[in-house]
């Protein structure tokens, strides 16, 4: 059988040959990369969120594949993206930060490996563009949030072209945390609300400024030859919590529902608490986040001589602290929690929780819209019924 395989393939070879024949190469998919900042899959009505409005992200659910149970590999922006766009589990605390492309890839030289699988696309034929905050930074480039605009990428080799628009604002991150006045939080040294509702249009923000950067970069490259890889990255719903007042109005504050679960969960690792000092950065904000003081199983010097007392005056100077070395039940836990200032979780030696590691913080919606008649070229179909999942 072997001899007949290779004689069949040596004679199509020499038709081919003969008779040059040109053997058409299967089109590769234009595609268009859609990143938004702290969006949970909970708050989307296609996870089965039903106050939410999103009409424009429900057609394109209804019209592609909803992926349900994904999760990030670190509940920090910056280190899931990295871990996300390379491919990788994070290994080192480098990838735990949200510096993790600044420290394991900018300002590293080329190699065989490609940097990102945006890279990868790149070196095989793809025409790749990035718009706004893709990598963690704001505009894709690495500088400090109160600096100018640097030339460094964050991923060097990822991109042909890494656009912003950043408007009056300035800067990308200048931008990322800005208000409609051309205001933002830097420069006001955070003496701002984490909210505004502006009497603005689109445009009056950054978020409706990458979007017609986008819809521009779109058109120019649907005239290329070459197959296109655009990533388009929006900033909201992260902090601070600013939108058109068309958007606002869309909702009766009085029947959105309070969260039923506001005491800790049972069962939960206290090291996973979050104390919220991002959104509490906000100096002006009339509502603070709920911070738990919690300290279990040591006394204020632990078995290693550590002087917690003094820990906790350089990090909440002016909070109450409860210690406690004895087991507590989930009703003296949740008494604490709703009766407490700050979140310092230490127990034994495991030290402070930092980031919330919980489900409802490390899912991420994921969704993949085949278009074009791509769709069988793609796999995209049931198994059994041979429906197309885009249908």
């Amino acid at each position: 059988m072997r001899s007949n395989h290779t004689t069949l393939l040596l004679t199509l070879l020499f038709v081919i040959a003969e008779f040059n024949i040109v053997i058409a190469q299967p089109k590769r998919p234009n595609i268009l990369f859609i990143a938004v900042d702290d969006l949970r899959p909970f708050d989307l009505p296609s996870y089965g969120n039903p106050v939410i409005k999103s009409p424009a992200i429900n057609l394109l659910a209804s019209q592609g594949f909803v992926f349900n149970n994904q999760y990030v590999a670190v509940p920090t922006c910056g280190a899931s993206r990295c871990s996300m766009i390379t491919g990788m589990y994070p290994k080192t605390r480098e990838h735990l930060s949200n510096e993790a492309s600044v420290l394991t890839i900018a300002n590293k030289p080329k190699t065989e490996v490609p940097e990102t699988f945006i890279d990868n696309l790149r070196r095989n034929g793809y025409y790749t563009v990035g718009i706004g905050k893709i990598s963690h930074s704001a505009d894709g480039y690495v500088y400090p949030y109160s600096s100018s605009k640097s030339n460094v990428l964050e991923w060097p080799y990822s991109w042909d072209e890494m656009l912003f628009d950043a408007g009056k604002w300035g800067t990308g991150w200048n931008a990322f945390f800005g208000y409609s006045d051309y205001s933002n939080r830097n420069a006001q040294k955070n003496m701002v609300k984490p909210y505004e509702i502006g009497e603005v249009h689109d445009g009056g923000y950054p978020d409706g400024l990458t979007a017609n950067l986008a819809i521009k970069k779109l058109n120019e490259l649907g005239r290329k030859e070459e197959p296109f890889f655009l990533a388009v990255g929006f900033f909201k719903p992260h902090l601070p919590f600013n939108a058109p007042k068309k958007y606002w109005d869309l909702y009766d504050e009085s029947n959105i529902q309070l969260t039923t679960a506001p005491s800790i969960p049972k069962n939960i690792n206290y090291a996973s608490l979050n104390e919220s000092s991002e959104f509490n950065g906000y100096k002006l904000g009339e509502e603070k986040a709920s911070k738990v003081v919690l300290l279990m199983h040591t006394q204020p010097v632990d078995q290693n001589g550590t002087d917690l007392h003094a820990i906790i005056n350089t990090l909440a100077p002016k909070c109450n602290v409860i210690f406690s070395d004895k087991r507590r039940n989930i009703s003296e836990l949740n008494y604490l929690y709703n009766m407490s200032d700050v979140t310092i979780n230490i127990a034994g030696n495991e030290g402070f929780g930092l980031t919330t590691a919980e489900s409802v913080m490390t899912g991420t919606p994921i969704i993949v819209n085949v278009t074009g008649g791509l769709q069988d070229q793609c796999g995209f179909r049931f198994k059994d019924s041979g429906k197309l999942l885009t249908a």
